[in-house]
């Protein structure tokens, strides 16, 4: 390789709008799969099936309904606690009106900027508020995926 080869760039990063709002509106479709009781319920708990005997236990909880958008919390508790492995805490925005769901925070970061420069502070990705969305529906279809009622094993 040639020195002009190593120093060219490619450009600066251009977020694709149109594929992020699709990520965001999947979403929400998925969340109700997972939280059909949305408009009715404070919280909902279920479990979700691994290959080794942990317990794991996810609680999506409601912090604020407005008319037109609502805020959950979305956490993930390992039983017996892992010291190494730790599921982010995820606070999601949905959009009823617009029918669309995004994260608004990521564990203690709480505001994504669309584009971050390529050397930032937090060593974020140029993408990350894409990264974030695409993380909550790859979540959410692994909660359709492996989740269970925790009451049915209680009646058991």
């Amino acid at each position: 390789m040639t020195e002009k080869n190593i120093n060219r760039r490619q450009g600066p990063y251009v977020p694709d709008l149109v594929k992020d709002l699709a990520q965001c509106d999947v979403n929400y479709y998925r969340l109700l799969k997972v939280f059909p009781e949305i408009d009715e319920l404070e919280k909902k708990q279920f479990g979700l099936k691994t290959v080794d005997d942990e317990r794991v236990v996810v609680e999506i909880e409601v912090l604020e309904r407005c008319p037109f958008t609502t805020i959950l919390e979305l956490n993930v508790q390992i039983y017996p606690e892992h010291k190494i492995v730790k599921w982010p805490k995820l606070r999601l925005r949905v959009y009823r009106d617009t029918k669309s769901a995004e994260v608004i925070s990521f564990d203690k970061y709480k505001r994504f900027n669309q584009p971050y420069d390529f050397c930032n502070e937090r060593l974020f990705q140029p993408d990350e508020k894409s990264q974030v969305n695409r993380y909550l529906g790859e979540l959410l279809e692994h909660f359709m995926v492996r989740g269970y009622s925790l009451n049915a094993l209680e009646l058991s």
